[in-house]
């Protein structure tokens, strides 16, 4: 389940490796599905046999993550950033902007790329159910600060929990992914990755008809964390609280588990494989060189894209990936004989 801004375009270059890698080594063809637009209410009746995992990402974080991404898209659209500010905020006070995310936070309900649930606790939580979760039974719109019941919240995240055969979290990225590769008897090179889509990267925007340019998106780390009104709503709010107050505990369950996970593992092995595993990504990220649509300075290069990334986009410097793990596997292997 591809978790909207819980860096899921990474992620699904992720399973598209694994389906590929693991069908190429078991002589069958990889079935997978992973479609942005696919809550965890789809795969209630699913195969027993599939294999169903997802990560979830701190609420602030990901909440913040869709503010960005919003103001990121109006940015793209605009002449400049300056003329963003002038057309979508009237002028360039950070009171007006500060008012605009506010409004985000507070309000933005969409299933598919929101900020809240529709008063069941949380987005991620909403998202990722299976089983229904009754709309504003965890949240009255009316005493937004008033948890309903948080025992029956409790009751459906562990719901989730049964679910899923996995739960990864996005600020233990490279952990989740061990555990993960352990656990389907993987090899490391299967859950090596390149990230995309991050504050740090240029993306493609179209401006005219045919006439495309590759533009910086919103940071919002750098630019509403520092505002102290948002930070006091995000720290100090009996409102914000509540409202996330279900993917709290989903995400602190997930922590849990995932500690659970690698002592069941066993401390040795996963110290181990983890270290292996950042080594490998380590030389990855010196030798490799994918070409996302856009490059590090800013130019345009979705031609290039094409060839060396999956839909232009996920899964990106595979080829190089590819010829690391080879090199990697030949090297343990004249160190055996």
């Amino acid at each position: 389940v591809k978790m909207p801004r819980a860096a899921g375009d990474t992620l699904r270059g992720v399973n598209i490796r694994i389906a590929r890698n693991f069908g190429k080594r078991q002589g069958i063809e990889g079935c997978i599905h992973h479609d942005q637009h696919t809550v965890g209410m789809y795969y209630s009746m699913r195969d027993k046999l599939s294999y169903l995992w997802t990560f979830i990402r701190d609420p602030t974080e990901r909440a913040m993550s869709v503010a960005g991404m919003k103001l990121s898209k109006q940015i793209l659209k605009s002449d400049s950033r300056d003329a963003f500010y002038a057309s979508t905020l009237d002028n360039t006070t950070t009171t007006n902007l500060t008012d605009h995310v506010m409004n985000l936070l507070q309000h933005s309900t969409n299933i598919h790329d929101g900020v809240l649930s529709e008063g069941r606790g949380g987005f991620q939580l909403q998202f990722g159910m299976q089983k229904y979760i009754e709309a504003y039974g965890a949240v009255d719109p009316l005493e937004p600060t008033k948890i309903i019941d948080t025992s029956n919240l409790l009751n459906e995240v562990s719901k989730v929990f049964k679910k899923y055969d996995f739960v990864g979290i996005v600020e233990r990225f490279d952990e989740s992914l061990v555990a993960l590769q352990l656990l389907l008897g993987l090899e490391t090179s299967d859950v090596l990755y390149f990230a995309v889509n991050t504050r740090q990267q240029w993306q493609r925007a179209k401006v005219a008809r045919g006439k495309f340019v590759c533009r910086k998106p919103f940071d919002w780390q750098v630019d509403l964390l520092t505002d102290p009104a948002l930070t006091d709503y995000l720290i100090n709010s009996p409102e914000w609280l509540a409202q996330n107050y279900g993917d709290h505990l989903l995400y602190h369950a997930a922590s849990l588990s995932l500690d659970k996970t690698i002592l069941k593992i066993g401390l040795d092995v996963f110290a181990y494989e983890l270290k292996k595993f950042r080594a490998l990504l380590k030389e990855a990220h010196e030798k490799c060189h994918p070409k996302l649509p856009c490059s590090e300075d800013g130019v345009d290069q979705l031609y290039k894209s094409q060839y060396d990334c999956r839909d232009g986009m996920v899964g990106c410097g595979e080829s190089c990936l590819d010829e690391l793990a080879e090199g990697s596997t030949n090297h343990s292997s004249s160190r055996r004989v």
